[in-house]
């Protein structure tokens, strides 16, 4: 295979590239709560590099193997592929109008984590959250008082009823301000790598000081920086020949964990990034991981990503509180299969319709009398 063949394809399968790509991380965000389950992939969790831990628990938390649980990680992908998603269609010359964009993206978002939320308050009821000796601080944490309003307003994070909605806090911020982000980008498109440099500076300072706004928000920027320069990403795929491509993957899996084997590197973080940008630039353009990314197992998993999302953690709950299993494996037997099903469902009855409701108040939005003068949106696709 040339360079050719190995860099540039179909415009439709990048999209389901990247879903495959969403469907892969929900996957890590799943399999890292089924790990807090066990006292002993806890214990590695909290101890970092001076826990005792030997043998196959080491291995999977302080080597590259990590990437198969890597949950804070994969959002942290989750942010910069929205960043990426959202930006472009608003970088193209025929872009969406504002005013549709805002109630679609907010419908989008707030009725399926409502729905999430009616969900783990039902699964409570029925197997209820207890602080129990042998569960582990993760489970026990979640006997805590239920934060229903706060959690569904989001803006002020998330507790315990359903912990993963704590980074919707950050997509909601990011989606009420990509106009800026798309502005700065749009100004600046010929800089786009500076934009993406500058992002991890940022970053860089708020882990130093601790600032969470200045952690997250700038992740969404790299990915709004690389829809910028896509085409510029585009034509540098086009003269990496497939040796170097297939390097380039394994190095972007290798340092997607990079914390967890670099115990005390203040860059740590930042070389996590640099695994997700590489990894996303993998899926827009390298025919293999294209292939795989766009096949049906992951474009069903990307798809149902959000609504996997969503459900699993209360599902997790409700198996260790109603069996008292501690076992990963015999959690993970339970939950996995469970958490599809029910993601499955989700999607049909709940994120889907809310898509629906979505398109439908956009469109509405569209026939304004101000139609004529913005062109009409464009498909929410990457290509």
């Amino acid at each position: 295979m040339g360079k050719q063949d190995a860099a540039v394809a179909p415009q439709s399968e990048r999209f389901r590239a990247l879903d495959g790509l969403r469907g892969v991380a929900a996957v890590m965000v799943v399999a890292h709560h089924i790990a807090l389950t066990s006292p002993k992939f806890e214990g590695v969790y909290i101890a970092g590099f001076d826990s005792p831990a030997r043998g196959f628990t080491w291995l999977m938390t302080f080597t590259p193997l990590h990437f198969f649980w890597a949950g804070t990680e994969a959002v942290f992908l989750f942010f910069v592929l929205s960043g990426f998603v959202l930006a472009l269609p608003f970088l193209r010359p025929n872009r969406p109008r504002w005013l549709s964009y805002y109630p679609k993206r907010l419908i989008r978002l707030y009725l399926p984590v409502w729905a999430s939320l009616a969900l783990a308050l039902l699964l409570a009821g029925l197997w209820p959250r207890e602080s129990v000796a042998g569960f582990t601080f993760w489970v026990n944490d979640h006997a805590a008082p239920q934060t229903l309003w706060q959690d569904a307003y989001l803006l002020d994070g998330a507790k315990w009823l359903n912990s993963p909605l704590w980074s919707l806090r950050w997509e909601v911020m990011f989606s009420l301000l990509l106009p800026a982000y798309v502005l700065l980008a749009a100004e600046f498109k010929r800089y786009w790598i500076f934009g993406v440099v500058g992002s991890l500076l940022i970053i860089r300072m708020g882990l130093q000081t601790g600032d969470l706004f200045m952690q997250y928000l700038p992740m969404f920027g790299i990915g709004v920086c690389l829809a910028a320069g896509k085409d510029t990403l585009k034509a540098l795929a086009t003269k990496i020949p497939t040796v170097l491509w297939s390097i380039l993957v394994l190095i972007g899996i290798a340092i997607f964990p990079a914390s967890w084997y670099m115990p005390g590197f203040i860059y740590a973080p930042i070389i996590e990034l640099l695994g997700c940008i590489i990894l996303i630039f993998a899926c827009l353009y390298f025919r293999p991981v294209v292939a795989v990314g766009s096949s049906p197992i992951f474009h069903w998993l990307g798809t149902r990503s959000f609504s996997l999302y969503l459900v699993h953690e209360p599902i997790i709950l409700s198996i260790v509180n109603g069996t008292h299993l501690t076992n990963p494996l015999q959690v993970a037997a339970i939950a996995i299969p469970t958490s599809g099903i029910a993601a499955e469902l989700f999607y049909r009855f709940v994120e889907k319709p809310s898509h629906r409701l979505a398109n439908f108040v956009g469109k509405r939005l569209q026939r304004s009398p101000r139609r004529r003068l913005e062109p009409s949106p464009t498909p929410e696709t990457v290509n």
